[in-house]
């Protein structure tokens, strides 16, 4: 390859250019800087545990309804009782629907969190796989680089005794 490129450039000295190339080479082999990525921090999300979170999906709340008036307290909270009752009557059926809606999304969720962590998993591995691909890659490439020299050192000698 010299030899042609001497032949139909002769103002290169490809002598210079190879002496420069092994020179670079040199140093990098001195320095010996590490060229991989480095390695990524990922946030590890613990999973809640569904028990937890059913527990306050219920938006149920008991309430203690006390009066602090002595002649008309019992009354009082009687009547605060029967309003709550009647409250609670006609709003239950739309609390025990938002507390299913709760609930399937609360599990909809927690699946959706288990299958992101099972891919964040499948990633990690992948991730890893591929830095040691890239290393063995950048190791054999080192070593065709020093047979290629090697091998255009071959031929000179063996143009040389010719």
């Amino acid at each position: 390859m010299g030899e042609f490129l001497e032949e139909n450039n002769p103002w290169l000295e490809i002598s210079k250019i190879e002496s420069l190339v092994k020179k670079r080479i040199k140093e990098r082999e001195d320095k010996r800087v590490e060229y991989s990525l480095p390695a990524p921090e990922f946030v590890t999300i613990p999973l809640p545990k569904s028990s937890d979170l059913f527990s306050i999906a219920d938006i149920n709340v008991p309430r203690v309804i006390t009066s602090h008036r002595r002649v008309v307290g019992p009354s009082l909270v009687r009547i605060r009782l029967l309003l709550e009752e009647e409250m609670r009557m006609s709003f239950e059926p739309i609390i025990q629907k938002q507390i299913e809606f709760n609930k399937r999304i609360l599990e909809h969720l927690n699946n959706e969190l288990q299958g992101h962590h099972e891919f964040d998993i499948h990633l990690r591995e992948r991730v890893e796989r591929a830095e040691r691909f890239i290393e063995e890659c950048n190791i054999q490439i080192n070593q065709n680089v020093k047979e290629i020299f090697r091998l255009q050192q071959m031929l000179r000698k063996a143009g040389k005794k010719k």
